[in-house]
């Protein structure tokens, strides 16, 4: 009775090139890093082109900036760096708008 070690395949993972060039069928937004100490960098990739905004409300609901105001591209990753004003450092909620497309998130304020 020998006692070779029996040898198990993972399959193959393929690695499907159409997903990642697929259209965003929606807004999508991250924001790194989150906790944020003092900067804030947002990747916004949108499924149409068009006027964007992106502006920053305090934990009341007040709108406290307009980080962004432009063009947005559809299919393209676009990135927007916003440095937070010492009196803003806070927990804070952002709103992205692109044509009728709308995402919300919130940045948690780190305790560096």
């Amino acid at each position: 009775n020998s006692s070779k070690p029996t040898m198990i395949s993972a399959p193959q993972l393929s690695m499907n090139r159409q997903v990642d060039e697929a259209p965003v069928s929606e807004l999508k937004v991250s924001a790194s890093p989150n906790p944020y100490f003092d900067k804030v960098r947002f990747v916004i990739e949108s499924p149409v082109s068009g006027h964007g905004n992106l502006e920053v409300f305090n934990m009341l609901g007040q709108k406290v900036k307009t980080v962004y105001e432009g063009q947005i591209n559809a299919g393209r990753g676009q990135v927007i760096e916003f440095i937070v004003p010492q009196t803003l450092r806070s927990n804070l909620i952002y709103v992205m708008r692109v044509g009728n497309y709308r995402v919300t998130g919130k940045l948690v304020r780190s305790q560096q």
